[in-house]
């Protein structure tokens, strides 16, 4: 008989869905309570002293929001003891598919419909992978910031991914517990794919966290482009590195040492497509010169996809493929073919008139009952027993019709007397017997609002009066656990919402770690580490988890703060190189941010002919801001030709000149600058040369301000027909 340690008495099913080296995983059947959890049952070489030992040092020591039903840790929720002996231990059921399926450019079918919006097929495929990359991402950071545990292992295979984006670590029974840098208990398993080039340095003892960073960003690299970051065909000296462990150790990431790639998987490609930002934390951790200390961490990554996790996307709509009709050719000749007509219902069949001429008229009755048989045909048959089953099903039709309303009549019997029952246990106190009785009155009449708000309001008072008593003994985290199962009932009850905020900031308050508490996704909505000169850097932070709690203020060094209606949101418009920002919640500092003032973007000169009909067309000029800075800086975004000027080539020469203001003109302009159209005409070698010689940008305060053309293209050359030459 398995129990749990808290002498609970727990039922599994006798089959196993799902095994591993270390054990097999099986349904919990009883009791109903833990039917949301699994049981691991190890393998008896697995069920160690030491093994028991981690598992009660991780349930002694849960990492932040372990209870939340959201949480991406699938953590020790009870052990399992069989005779006395431990042999396993429940953890919450994680739903989804692992990332391993979404690892590559297709998305098989047999997983579902909700996941074919990570095919590569379609547009929003690489921002549906940018929001799973952020969630896996934060599940590190909540990992980290224990400063206990290293998860070593961080594959596909150990994480599942739901529709809608969010994650879930699995396995973790396998990570390393580390406490003042010192390995308590050891990680069980690696996967070399999946482990840094240092792995081969590092004994048994201690693997720092900057294992994980280089995991993290492999899982990453592999979700967002289809393809292992260290593959490929390499040439000497490497062309004995023949798998992905072997180049790894090498360093050959394709983007770093391509020289020494003689073929590069097309899949990689993606990388290039991707932002500046993104490419440089892969570079940054793939670099052999890159200290592993030094590695981007769960939380770069965080901050740097946030953006994109921020983005609403329109799932696109997947249909199912139709099978294909198939086209068949009669190719029988014309004349060979045969005029089917169709039959008409014969019901008596006309005999031949067989009867002599002078025989008698009298037939014995042998003769009259063969005739009659011979009129009783198949169709008169099946006309028959047609009018027999219509009769037939009129009658079945009318008693279901008598016994359902019979049904009826009783299930509002059994509603009335079960909603009786339960008012009364209502005016008696007797919570419990009265939520009983209305659960059962809502099987009767599942539709019914007055036994369903009976019913939600008396489970919302008792998870609040569980959640108070657990309040008032400072088990913070369990108070929160009740308040949440209250908000399930109830959405968004403005009381329970209050209780809540005020438990999560008294375990806080009580923990003396106040950024905890804060929403891991995160602070800062455009890139981190700099901000745009004489540009609004809208800046927002949200702890929507504090409630009246949450009452932010702000010290800013080298930047003029301005802050808007709603709560957390500023803007920092920068006065210096550098900028100290200080945020602080109830006169308490969270956290410190430091940034540097960089000038804002060049933009792109786009020259476009516009044909109205005629040979001369229209000319337009346009300087475009990249997309990510047009993204997230509307108001400092716009940016206009202010003056360019057209000059004649004649023989690689400058034979004539204009300035022009406009960026729109007809190109009967540049005609006036011939004397004559005949002129024009007897030159048609000559060239139309276009010089940008100033650009503005407007800024956030509606001024314009001229932009620096150092690394724009601003010379362009036509010929006579705005045919682009160089």
């Amino acid at each position: 008989m398995l129990i749990t340690h808290k002498n609970t008495p727990i039922q599994i099913a006798t089959k196993s869905f799902a095994s591993g080296g270390e054990g097999a995983v099986y349904h919990i059947l009883e009791p109903k309570s833990l039917s949301k959890q699994i049981v691991k049952i190890l393998k008896p070489s697995k069920r160690t002293p030491e093994r028991e030992e981690k598992m009660k040092y991780m349930l002694a020591h849960l990492p932040a929001y372990a209870n939340d039903p959201s949480n991406a840790l699938i953590w020790v929720k009870e052990l399992v003891y069989e005779d006395g002996k431990f042999v396993g231990y429940t953890m919450d059921m994680a739903k989804g598919v692992k990332l391993e399926y979404l690892c590559g450019s297709k998305i098989a079918k047999s997983i579902g419909k909700d996941y074919q919006k990570y095919d590569f097929k379609y547009k929003e495929a690489y921002f549906w992978r940018l929001k799973v990359a952020f969630s896996l991402a934060v599940a590190v950071v909540q990992l980290h910031q224990t400063n206990q545990y290293v998860a070593v292992d961080l594959k596909p295979d150990n994480i599942i991914v739901q529709p809608d984006g969010r994650v879930s670590l699995i396995d973790m029974d396998s990570i390393e517990v580390i406490e003042n840098q010192q390995v308590l208990y050891p990680a069980s398993a690696h996967t070399p794919e999946f482990a840094p080039w240092e792995s081969l340095q590092i004994g048994k003892d201690l693997i720092p966290e900057n294992w994980d960073r280089f995991s993290l960003a492999i899982n990453i690299y592999k979700l967002l482009f289809g393809v292992h970051p260290f593959t490929g065909t390499c040439k000497a000296p490497y062309e004995s590195c023949n798998n992905v462990e072997q180049l790894i150790q090498n360093g050959l990431f394709p983007f770093l040492k391509e020289k020494y790639f003689e073929v590069i998987p097309p899949p990689h490609k993606r990388f290039l497509q991707s932002d500046l930002e993104i490419q440089n934390l892969f570079l940054k951790c793939f670099d052999m010169d890159t200290p592993a200390p030094q590695r981007p961490t769960a939380m770069n990554w965080c901050e740097t996809l946030l953006p994109y996790a921020r983005m609403v996307l329109n799932t696109p709509k997947i249909e199912e493929e139709q099978p294909k009709k198939k086209v068949s050719l009669n190719t029988t000749a014309p004349h060979k073919r045969k005029n089917k007509t169709k039959s008409t219902l014969a019901i008596f069949r006309k005999k031949p008139n067989n009867k002599l001429p002078y025989s008698s008229t009298s037939t014995s009755w042998w003769a009259k009952f063969v005739r009659i048989q011979n009129r009783i045909t198949p169709e008169l048959i099946m006309l028959f027993l047609l009018v027999f089953g219509g009769l037939a099903g009129i009658s079945a039709n009318y008693f279901s019709a008598q016994l359902q309303e019979i049904k009826k009549i009783q299930n509002q019997k059994s509603y009335e007397l079960f909603v009786k029952e339960g008012v009364k246990c209502i005016t008696e106190n007797k919570h419990k017997e009265a939520i009983l009785s209305f659960t059962n009155a809502l099987i009767y009449k599942p539709q019914d609002k007055f036994a369903y708000s009976k019913l939600c309001n008396l489970k919302k008072q008792e998870y609040l009066k569980t959640g108070e008593q657990f309040f008032l003994e400072r088990k913070y985290a369990d108070a929160v656990g009740e308040y949440d199962r209250a908000l399930d009932v109830v959405p968004n009850d403005s009381l329970v919402l209050a209780r809540r905020a005020d438990a999560i900031f008294a375990d806080a308050s009580e923990n003396g770690d106040i950024a905890s508490q804060f929403d891991i996704k995160l602070k800062i909505k455009r890139l981190p580490n700099y901000l745009y000169t004489n540009c609004s850097n809208e800046i927002f932070i949200t702890a929507y988890d504090l409630g009246q709690h949450f009452q932010p203020d702000y010290e800013v060094e080298g930047a003029r703060l301005v802050k808007k209606d709603k709560k957390g949101r500023i803007i920092l418009i920068p006065t210096a190189k550098k900028v100290i920002f200080k945020f602080k919640n109830k006169d308490v500092l969270v956290q410190t941010f430091h940034f540097e003032a960089i000038p804002p973007p060049v933009p792109t000169i786009s020259i476009t002919p516009h044909w109205r009909g005629g040979d001369s067309p229209f000319l337009s000029i346009s300087a475009n801001a990249p997309t990510n800075f047009s993204a997230y800086y509307r108001s400092d975004a716009t940016y206009k030709v202010s003056k360019w000027r057209l000059a004649i080539l004649r023989n690689e020469r400058v034979w004539k000149t204009k300035t022009f203001a406009h960026t729109l003109i007809n190109s009967q302009e540049f005609n006036k600058l011939y004397n004559s159209e005949t002129e024009r005409l007897s030159c048609p070698s000559d060239k139309w040369s276009i010089e940008i010689l100033e650009i503005v940008r407007r800024n956030y305060a509606g001024k314009y301000e001229p932009v620096n053309l150092q690394g724009i293209k601003t010379n362009y050359v036509y010929n006579q027909y705005f045919e682009e030459i160089w």
